[in-house]
């Protein structure tokens, strides 16, 4: 069974973006680590279903 990954960072970016917050208020928000926010941004990881 093969699993595509999926890079959002640059969408995921935007949207922060839009919504005025910073990378902290962000990652608290989606109840992630901001260093981990940070990678997922800079496409250095991909994000999960």
């Amino acid at each position: 069974m093969s699993t595509q990954k999926l890079y959002a960072g640059v969408k995921l970016r935007e949207l922060r973006g839009r919504l005025g917050l910073t990378q902290k208020a962000f990652a608290d928000k989606l109840g992630v680590s901001l260093p981990y926010l940070n990678q997922i941004e800079n496409n250095h990881r991909p994000v999960s279903a």
